[in-house]
Formats: C-alpha cells, sequence, structure tokens
C-alpha cells in the first residue's frame, strides 16, 4: 500500500506497536499483540512458518 493511506496505516500501526522497524532495515516486525489485532480489525491471519 502507498501514498497517504499507507502512510497513515503506517503510522497507526506503528504508534500502537503492532509492528516495529527493524533497525537498519525497512523491514517490520508484526508483534504478538499486533497479531490479535489485525486479525481482529482487518481479519489478517498470520501463518506460521510463511515467508
Amino acid at each position: 500500500m502507498a501514498g497517504p493511506v499507507g502512510t497513515a496505516l503506517a503510522e497507526l500501526v506503528l504508534a500502537r506497536g503492532w509492528v516495529r522497524r527493524l533497525r537498519g532495515t525497512r523491514a517490520l516486525l508484526v508483534t504478538p499483540s499486533g497479531r490479535t489485532q489485525l486479525q481482529r480489525v482487518f481479519n489478517l491471519r498470520y501463518l506460521e512458518g510463511a515467508p
């Protein structure tokens, strides 16, 4: 997702601690609480071991 919507979503999930930045990269790590909340709010599911 890009543009203003992507920016707003990224700011939201970072501020709520659902994801955190991996230092020195552009990667994000979904936190345990983030997995729960992303499933609850957006119906996203985390598949263990998925790339």
